[in-house]
């Protein structure tokens, strides 16, 4: 895992977003690219920190991602609402086992 701190280019400029991630890399920092605010919000505003989606990896769980910001559960209710009735299936499979 990089030790290095990061930090998000947002520009809308194909060559700034090419070029900067290298000087910053030189300066001793890690950087990640987006072409717009929204692009860079849907993929920073996770709800599960990195070492949590290792454990859960670890363990066998279903991870479901949509992009989005932290009001998911307003904005794609249909994928919150899949992911629960898979969770309640699966709890009523093991309970009749």
């Amino acid at each position: 895992m990089d030790s290095r701190p990061l930090i998000s280019v947002v520009d809308d400029d194909e060559s700034v977003r090419e070029s900067l991630p290298d000087l910053l890399r030189e300066f001793g920092f890690e950087a990640q690219t987006f072409s717009s605010a929204e692009e860079c919000l849907a993929s920073e505003d996770r709800m599960i920190p990195p070492p949590h989606r290792l454990m859960s990896q670890r363990a066998g769980s279903t991870v479901v991602e949509v992009n989005g910001s932290h009001a998911i559960y307003v904005l794609h209710p249909n994928a919150i609402a899949s992911l629960i009735k898979q969770a309640a299936l699966g709890a009523a499979a093991t309970a009749t086992s």
